[in-house]
């Protein structure tokens, strides 16, 4: 519980981040979850219009692992 309270406590410092788009901070602050809580694999991120910084990443982590990356198909 205390890394779901460590992650859930930034969410304005988020909200600013992402209208900034401040990468650093969001790689610094919230692509870390993935090694704090259990059984997250992957973080993504999407701007204020819906688009998502990591989708390279993204698909190229789903190819390795032999999974579905239709969904995140244009």
């Amino acid at each position: 519980m205390s890394a779901s309270v460590i992650t859930n406590a930034k969410w304005e410092d988020n909200r600013a981040a992402v209208e900034a788009k401040d990468t650093k901070w969001i790689k610094e602050n919230v692509d870390v979850s993935k090694g704090i809580i259990p059984n997250v694999h992957f973080v993504v991120t999407l701007d204020n219009d819906g688009m998502c910084s990591h989708r390279r990443e993204i698909l190229r982590n789903l190819r390795k692992k032999s999974l579905s990356a239709s969904y995140f198909r244009s």
